[in-house]
């Protein structure tokens, strides 16, 4: 093999270690993104999820004071 054969085989390694080593840097940040992005959205998620367990819960509790209220009412009319 001679000299000039030789350095073009190996700049082509070069090169194409280089695009490789390019190529994973990009993954690995997409993949940091994505990962980021999840927790993010389990955040939110978590977020909405204790919202309407509150709201279930305030629910309850106005739905059973009438329903205490109504119950009173037609107790007394009973009498």
């Amino acid at each position: 093999m001679s000299a000039a054969a030789h350095h073009s085989t190996v700049e082509q390694m070069r090169l194409l270690y280089a695009q490789q080593q390019s190529t994973a840097k990009q993954t690995e940040d997409y993949l940091q993104q994505q990962y980021d992005n999840q927790l993010a959205l389990n955040a939110k998620n978590e977020t909405i999820r204790e919202r309407l367990e509150e709201q279930q819960k305030a629910f309850v509790v106005e739905r059973d004071k009438k329903f205490r209220h109504v119950s009173i009412y037609h107790s007394g009319q009973r009498l």
